[in-house]
């Protein structure tokens, strides 16, 4: 009868390798998963970015068409646009058509920066995944030794 707690022993300390391996494999696939995502979100953030600075360089593009064009007009109707009224339109155009293309870069650097957290809370998500893995791996490793250590105590 001393084959049957050998043999429950070493299936014990295999069962534990298994599963120690299995629990250090899973922790890093979600490591990998978590980098990737972050990898992700640090893309669409560069995005959100690009998008915005470009929205605001046409949105200045726009704003210099329209006070041109008051320029033209009123230059057509007599008026001096250099000065008074018509110089105080034009300013006020081309002030309201700055504060919209800096609305337009915050709200994408505000999107930016939100997408930018995102990837380090799934960076810290893989490293607390691939930590729980290691501790998973440990717990696996002690019950199947001690499950081996109580059947080698039955050799006795």
């Amino acid at each position: 009868m001393p084959a049957v707690p050998i043999i429950s022993a070493v299936m014990a300390v295999a069962g534990a390798g298994v599963s120690a391996y299995s629990a250090v494999a899973a922790g890093e696939n979600a490591r990998e998963t978590a980098d990737y995502n972050a990898k992700v979100a640090e893309n669409a953030a560069r995005d959100a970015n690009e998008r915005g600075a470009i929205a605001a360089a046409e949105q200045r593009a726009r704003t210099r068409q329209m006070t041109a064009r008051q320029n033209a007009v009123m230059s057509s109707g007599g008026l001096d646009a250099s000065t008074g009224t018509p110089l105080e339109i034009q300013t006020e155009t081309a002030g309201t058509g700055e504060l919209d293309a800096l609305r337009i870069v915050n709200n994408a650097q505000r999107q930016a920066a939100g997408l930018n957290a995102q990837a380090d809370l799934d960076r810290f998500k893989g490293n607390a995944a691939r930590t729980a893995g290691y501790f998973g791996a440990a717990g696996s490793i002690l019950g199947g030794l001690g499950s081996a250590a109580y059947y080698g105590s039955k050799m006795k």
